[in-house]
């Protein structure tokens, strides 16, 4: 169902003369949800205000205001209204305070035009949810996801991680955030180091087995003849496919809802020769892997590589010595 629109009339669509602010009146045009004109008018000033507005319009006749909470409530009712089935423009600041009391998303309009586009275009052409218990969002994606190697001392496991971030340049901290059901959140809060790896797009069937398998039921390395070497650190198991890894010496552990934060500091960091003559990651030599969401996976184009470096800083930004890698 679509979004009903609400509006209030003088203020907003007209003025006390009933003549049409073109501008908004402009806008609507372009609207095809229906649209409900809400006033206090009685009918002689309805004969008024209303006498070029051709939109269904709503009143209680001062009986109450619009500044009373009751006048929504009724006409919610009238048209069996949820409020999150309407937005509403409205330019008296207590009549939005009255409206928003009714769980009514309500634009105070101030003369701004462009605001109202703005929010017109956030509510209308966007869909609205709140977040729910077990029902997953994606949209956010894509992430790179790497491999956590960790091992227990008597078993190496490593499990593919889409929620990981850097967290700090000095010290190189870096973090990975993992379900407290999994196996790999068991080996990490017991373990003291840990690797982190990047994989190439072709190794993309790895990196899902990898997730969807838990190493608690088999031993990974096997199972997908997994090719790792021991780390320079004690028990850091390295990916020997992987064009970089960090082992990480762990510093901080936080549970934050369903997951565990794990932030290490990087004590060593692995390059692949091919790509080490640069600061930042040569695509034309490596295809990073991006998750979508549901077993979906996509890499870079190559094509889209856009070099901004040659732009100037705008006057406000503070960093003047920044030096610019290549």
């Amino acid at each position: 169902m679509k979004k009903i629109l609400a509006i209030d009339a003088v203020g907003c669509l007209v003025d006390i003369k009933g003549n049409i602010n073109k501008s908004i009146s402009k806008i609507l045009k372009k609207i095809d949800n229906k649209k409900i004109v809400l006033t206090n008018a009685d009918d002689k000033e309805k004969k008024i205000f209303l006498k070029n507005i051709s939109y269904e319009s709503f009143s209680l006749k001062h009986k109450p205001n619009k500044t009373n909470p009751k006048y929504y409530k009724k006409f919610l009712t009238k048209y069996k209204l949820q409020p999150n089935e309407i937005i509403y423009i409205e330019h008296d600041i207590r009549a939005v305070k009255s409206a928003r009391l009714n769980g009514i998303l309500t634009h105070h309009f101030d003369g701004n035009i462009k605001n109202i586009k703005n929010f017109l275009n956030s509510f209308l052409n966007k869909k609205q949810n709140f977040p729910k218990k077990k029902e997953l969002n994606f949209h956010y994606y894509p992430h790179h996801p790497v491999v956590i190697g960790a091992s227990n001392g008597k078993k190496v496991n490593f499990m593919p991680c889409v929620w990981n971030s850097g967290m700090s340049y000095e010290p190189f901290l870096y973090g990975v955030s993992v379900r407290k059901e999994r196996y790999t959140n068991q080996i990490l809060k017991k373990s003291r180091f840990f690797s982190i790896n990047f994989l190439d797009f072709k190794d993309v069937n790895l990196i899902r087995s990898l997730g969807r398998s838990s190493g608690k039921l088999i031993n990974k390395t096997k199972e997908f003849k997994i090719g790792y070497s021991n780390g320079y650190f004690s028990n850091v198991p390295i990916l020997s496919k992987a064009y970089l890894s960090f082992e990480c010496k762990k510093k901080f552990t936080k549970t934050y809802g369903t997951h565990t934060l794990f932030v290490g500091k990087v004590e060593l960091i692995h390059t692949d020769n091919k790509i080490s003559n640069k600061s930042i990651l040569d695509i034309s030599k490596v295809s990073p892997t991006l998750y979508l969401g549901a077993d979906h996976y996509v890499s870079l184009n190559k094509k889209t590589l856009k070099n901004l470096k040659k732009i100037p800083f705008h006057k406000s930004y503070s960093a003047r010595n920044i030096k610019l890698i290549t």
